[in-house]
């Protein structure tokens, strides 16, 4: 388990990292795709899409991966694919839709925003390899220096580069704690990352992100998704606009306000203490399996 106490510092050197790393990879106008995920995969694309906001080109198209609509990709156009966690085989399904991304559109620039890596089947990293390396105008960008080392030794033949997560795009957007209440939260993955935990911590209360999509609101707003794979009775265009617009804020902003509520945060989601960070909340952290969160603030936090 390791400690950060919040340093503002910090914060505000990785947003001019992104903001100077995006700028030189988005040389072009572009398109943005959305990948599946939890809430704190909503923050990645928010974080980003405001960073893209500052960019001197066009964002001609965004989409989620249910509702894509290859057509509105054009010839020219730079195709940006959201970052996370899910480069490698834990999370195979987002791996092989990038790998038909990167099939489909072998003359457009396509960018990997940052990731982390991981993978539990070496030959699935030869694999992958091959077939990013048959493009010659991809780059994938580690979100950690464990992530970057490894791409440069195994995807030598893709551009690859170094940035921050995304999420900090959104640091500016969000509200800042103002007073202290005394509580502590725990939030622990259940998940096939799920690492190092805890016990007996004071006025502690248990959480993980799945807890906020079982209110009231949060089954609300789903109500024309559900619609929409029953019968689709709105368009791919609204639909992308609904999530964009409306959920995806409205997520972003519940969590925040939740985790307001608290002082101090124990937590193995990497989204999770950079919530907390940009909330300035005191941040444990309590690494996943594969070290994903000490790699993160190894990189771009003193520890």
């Amino acid at each position: 388990m390791r400690k950060n106490i919040n340093n503002v510092k910090y914060i505000e050197n990785q947003i001019i990292t992104l903001q100077q790393g995006i700028s030189k990879l988005v040389d072009g106008d572009f398109v943005y795709i959305d990948d599946w995920g939890n809430l704190g995969d909503k923050l990645i694309t928010l974080g980003a899409l405001k960073l893209l906001e500052n960019v001197k080109f066009q964002c001609k198209y965004k989409t989620t991966l249910d509702y894509i609509d290859f057509s509105k990709i054009g010839k020219n156009d730079i195709i940006i694919v959201k970052g996370g966690g899910n480069f490698g085989d834990i999370y195979r399904e987002q791996q092989l839709v990038r790998q038909r991304i990167t099939q489909k559109f072998p003359e457009n620039k396509i960018v990997f925003f940052p990731q982390s890596t991981h993978y539990q089947d070496e030959s699935l990293i030869a694999e992958d390899a091959a077939i990013f390396a048959q493009h010659k105008n991809l780059t994938i960008v580690a979100r950690d220096n464990v992530s970057f080392y490894f791409l440069k030794k195994y995807f030598a033949k893709n551009h690859i580069t170094l940035l921050p997560d995304t999420a900090l795009g959104l640091y500016h957007f969000l509200p800042k704690k103002q007073k202290q209440t005394g509580k502590t939260l725990y939030m622990n993955r259940k998940d096939v990352e799920k690492g190092e935990v805890i016990s007996n911590v004071e006025n502690m209360t248990e959480f993980d992100w799945d807890d906020l999509s079982k209110e009231k609101m949060y089954k609300f707003l789903r109500l024309p998704l559900r619609m929409q794979k029953k019968k689709a009775v709105f368009s791919k265009k609204f639909i992308n606009f609904y999530e964009f617009s409306v959920m995806y804020p409205y997520y972003c902003r519940r969590a925040a306000r939740f985790f307001l509520q608290f002082d101090t945060i124990y937590t193995s989601r990497l989204h999770g203490a950079i919530l907390a960070e940009m909330l300035h909340l005191n941040v444990h952290l309590l690494d996943n399996s594969y070290k994903k969160l000490s790699n993160y603030f190894g990189t771009w936090f003193k520890l």
